[in-house]
């Protein structure tokens, strides 16, 4: 993902020897694998394990206003 940054910004003409937009996205990238992960984990224990239906409804609510969230950017 990082060749893509730089392709992008030399594309721009915005090439500079900063490499924050670079460091912006492994940030965002380590947030979306700890999401993914967060996620999964509660999603497996919720369905191995007796949970309430308001759990699960919720865990939904949550993963839809996150997506619908990202979608919008």
């Amino acid at each position: 993902m990082k060749q893509k940054v730089r392709f992008i910004m030399r594309k721009k003409g915005k090439g500079s020897s900063s490499d924050v937009p670079e460091k912006t996205v492994i940030a965002f990238e380590e947030a979306i694998a700890n999401l993914t992960r967060a996620i999964y984990d509660r999603s497996s224990m919720a369905t191995h394990v007796a949970t309430d239906r308001q759990t699960v409804v919720q865990l939904r609510r949550l993963l839809a206003a996150i997506f619908h969230e990202i979608i919008e950017l």
